[in-house]
């Protein structure tokens, strides 16, 4: 039975560790995808080379195309200023899976953010044509009419992967309340002994929680191996040199479920077990 147990919590715990990592990873995507982009639009630089091989003089073309693009934004009517995103913005986006963009072979193309003046529109008609004429590859992209319909699903994934995770939290914890019970049940003899020789009911309700954090632990670490191994798979190894702000916020999550999970274990248990000593006295 003990097993059994053991084997339920394990798995409720690896389901939950699974959909936290999953809401920090989603969240953290979210944040990066977000910088740079609350206002205004995007210019980006394709590179007219995409297999990977370095190109010297591709590479001083994509350079010598930014900076004439930047040229041109900041003496375009109703801009407020241009900045280059830099490649490191582009790996972040593209990360755990954009391996080969990571290559520092690859040629990434360059992505400007263009924040307009307060109160002033910029004509990108205009603009685009502009560019065109003058910056070979360059492409205007406004993000604003997308970027409200991606941020509302991600919201909305976000809610029902937590939603799921709150449930098995539920479900693991009420197993581990379960077991507890079961025990108090079982020896209920030795509790009424205890009782006579002048056993409080907080001497043998520490008993009890023992044993709850005896589970609680066990089947916290077993999730967390199997959780990791997964973690390990998708999102790579934590020590690899580089790693990602979702990378890193999904390991964290091994770190502080497992220990919120147990900590709030004790705390169901000590209640239950407690009221139930209660009740059983009146």
């Amino acid at each position: 039975a003990l097993r059994v147990v053991l084997c339920l919590v394990a798995a409720t715990g690896c389901l939950l560790l699974l959909a936290m990592g999953a809401c920090a990873h989603l969240g953290t995507f979210v944040q990066t995808f977000q910088r740079g982009l609350q206002t205004g639009f995007t210019v980006e630089i394709e590179s007219r080379n995409y297999g990977l091989g370095q190109d010297p003089q591709e590479k001083k073309s994509l350079y010598e195309r930014s900076q004439a693009t930047l040229k041109i934004l900041h003496h375009f009517p109703g801009v407020k200023s241009a900045t280059s995103m830099g490649t490191s913005y582009l790996d972040t986006l593209i990360s755990p899976w954009g391996d080969k963009m990571r290559d520092p072979l690859f040629i990434k193309p360059t992505m400007i953010h263009v924040e307009p003046v307060k109160g002033r529109g910029v004509d990108l008609k205009k603009l685009q044509k502009q560019l065109h004429q003058e910056v070979p590859g360059a492409v205007v992209y406004d993000s604003h009419p997308w970027k409200t319909k991606l941020l509302d699903h991600t919201w909305t994934m976000l809610l029902l992967i937590l939603s799921f995770g709150g449930l098995i939290c539920f479900v693991a914890i009420g197993t581990i309340v379960f077991a507890a019970h079961a025990s108090l049940l079982i020896h209920d003899h030795v509790v009424h002994v205890l009782r006579l020789i002048g056993a409080t009911d907080r001497y043998i309700s520490k008993r009890f929680e023992k044993y709850a954090l005896f589970l609680a632990l066990k089947g916290s670490l077993l999730a967390t191996l199997l959780a990791g191994g997964t973690f390990w798979i998708i999102v790579g190894a934590p020590t690899q040199k580089i790693m990602s702000s979702q990378a890193v916020a999904t390991w964290a999550v091994l770190i502080v479920c497992p220990l919120i999970m147990v900590l709030f274990t004790l705390l169901c248990v000590r209640i239950s077990i407690s009221w139930t000593l209660v009740k059983e006295r009146v």
